[in-house]
Formats: structure tokens, sequence, C-alpha cells
């Protein structure tokens, strides 16, 4: 995608606003100039002399915006001002929302696309989700100890989308940094992420672990599509074999995730309330067209286990270690039928 010498306009008369915005859009690495005009006049001016993809008008001058360049032929993005709905003719956020989020519309609507060259060398990056409706199942230490087999042999990432994991106090590492961080390198600069993520990231034995959210409440509130792009970025700039991501209800376009995923791990009980919400799970990825995330997920029942692991960082040994062991050569012997 030709970009030329484009230009993002930000036409907002609260002048210190509009240029805390233009900060932060030029730090953010986008292959535009950007510049900031406070009335309708001055931006329609430089509307006719300069090349103008996006303006990005708060909401008390777009009108005026309209009527003195009524042909004007890029995309609009509208600041809401006000707690109305603006509708769906024109894209419009509120100009109060978080300025990732701003960056985040921004990207999609114009459509940009990730010029970094790859950096991988070794096969594709495979992402293993584990995900359940169906309560302690014991998920986490499940996929920790299936990450510390997986890292044996090959170079595991594990992230934990947990709303509170509790595993910053049960780690002996610490992560020197947060989810958060990781994030505004993706916006912002990903060219740095790969180093981002090695400085932030911890170890649980041999399983590398990602920063968690500083702020558990960022979570729920992070779109899908970041989450996409976080997987497509490190499938791109690093030779991470496996992307190993604990999922929980917290995070929003599961559905999406799942779809994402080459792997889909689902642990289940057979008490009667873990049974209806499964079927209820199965149910609505049936009703909205994610039916195909059912072909590549495992459902798997964990027997009873006369003793787990106390420590983290020694997962890989024991009952469970010796249980997914097996899961995985019965895995693999599956997938050479």
């Amino acid at each position: 995608m030709d970009l030329g010498n484009g230009m993002i306009a930000i036409l907002d008369d609260e002048i210190e606003y509009a240029c805390r915005l233009m900060e932060y859009l030029r730090a953010a690495g986008l292959p535009f100039r950007v510049g900031v005009y406070t009335s309708a006049e001055a931006i329609a001016a430089a509307c006719r002399e300069e090349n103008v993809t996006l303006v990005l008008a708060a909401q008390s001058e777009y009108e005026a915006f309209q009527e003195m360049f009524p042909g004007f032929q890029g995309k609009i993005l509208i600041l809401g001002e006000e707690e109305t709905y603006l509708g769906e003719t024109i894209p419009n956020i509120s100009k109060y929302q978080n300025a990732a989020q701003i960056l985040e519309t921004i990207r999609n609507l114009i459509g940009e696309e990730e010029t970094a060259p790859s950096l991988r060398h070794g096969a594709p990056m495979r992402i293993f989700t584990g995900f359940t409706p169906v309560s302690r199942c014991l998920q986490t230490t499940f996929l920790l100890t299936l990450g510390q087999i997986l890292s044996e042999c090959e170079d595991v990432l594990y992230l934990n989308l947990e709303w509170l994991s509790g595993l910053t106090f049960l780690m002996e590492q610490q992560c020197d940094g947060s989810m958060e961080e990781l994030l505004y390198f993706l916006d912002c600069d990903a060219a740095k992420l790969p180093g981002a993520l090695n400085r932030m990231s911890a170890y649980c034995g041999n399983l590398r672990v990602g920063p968690p959210f500083q702020n558990a409440c960022e979570l729920p509130r992070t779109p899908i599509e970041k989450w996409i792009r976080l997987a497509d970025a490190l499938e791109k700039m690093t030779n991470i074999g496996v992307l190993l991501i604990d999922l929980s209800p917290a995070v929003c376009g599961i559905p999406e995730l799942l779809r994402r995923s080459d792997r889909v791990f689902m642990l289940q009980r057979r008490d009667a309330w873990s049974t209806a919400r499964m079927r209820e799970f199965e149910q609505m990825l049936q009703r909205t067209g994610f039916e195909d995330v059912l072909t590549h997920t495992l459902r798997l029942e964990l027997p009873k286990f006369r003793s787990l692991p106390q420590d983290l960082n020694h997962l890989d040994h024991g009952e469970l270690s010796d249980w997914v062991r097996l899961l995985l050569q019965q895995t693999k012997e599956d997938e050479r039928k």
C-alpha cells in the first residue's frame, strides 16, 4: 500500500488536547505526517494544498468542516465529545477514549500495513490456547506443565490472560514489565517488540512467561484485534515456536482468538453444571458462526492425581507431567494418521 506523503490532520479548537494527540500519533511511527488545525477554514485550506489522508475532527467542528470542504475525498474520524450515539455512517470514537484505542481505530480505518521484514527463520509459529467455560479445572496448572514440557525442545512463550492469575506471587522470578507496556510497543514501535518482550519476560522452570497486566481492569478493555496483531507480530518478528495462551472469559473476542489458534485445549468435568456450561458454549459457537473452532478443540478430562507439584518451576516431573507427555504422544500419532 503506497501511502506516499499522506497526512493526518487533527481539527480541534482545544489546542492542548490536539497537540497531545498529535505527539502521541507521531511517536506511534505511523507512515504519515500529523498536523493540528484549530478552525475549519484552516484545515479546508490545508486539504486543498496537502494530500490529507485522514481528518480527525472534533464533533463540535465536524459540520463546519463539511460546509467549508464538502468535496473532501479522504477519510474522516469524528472525535465524539458528548454521550450521544453518532450512528454508523461516519466512523466515530469518543474523544476522551484512551489514546491507544484512538490509534487502533486509525490503524483499522486507514488499513495500515506492517512493513517490517520478517525475522523468522524456523517453522511457522503455532498457537495453542487453553480455554474452558467450566471453572476450577486446573487449566493454568495444565498449561504451565504443557509449556514446560514443550520448552524442552523449542522456544515457547506463555501468556496468561486471566483477570487475576496469582502468578505474580507464585513464581520465583518476576516479570520486569507489564502487558500494557508490551502492547504500547506493539502500537508505537513494533520493531522494538522482540527486545521489549525479552526484557519483560520471566521464567517458570524453563518456560518463558510474558508479562501480566499491571491493571487487571485493562484486560477486558483490550480489543480482540490487538491480540491478533500481537500474535501476528510475534509470528513475523521472533522465532517463538509455540505461543501458549491461557485464556479466560474476561478476554474480549474469545471465539475469534480460538479460531486463530492451531489447537484449543478445553478441560471439562462430568457434573451437571459443567456439562450444561459446555453445551451452552458449543451452542453459542454454532449460533455465531464459529462452529469450526470445535474441529481443532481437544476436550480433556484430567484424571484424579494422588498429588500435584507445589513448585511451579518443576511441573515437568510427576503424575500430571507423565499424563501430559502421554497426551502429546497420542496427539502426534493422531496427526500422522
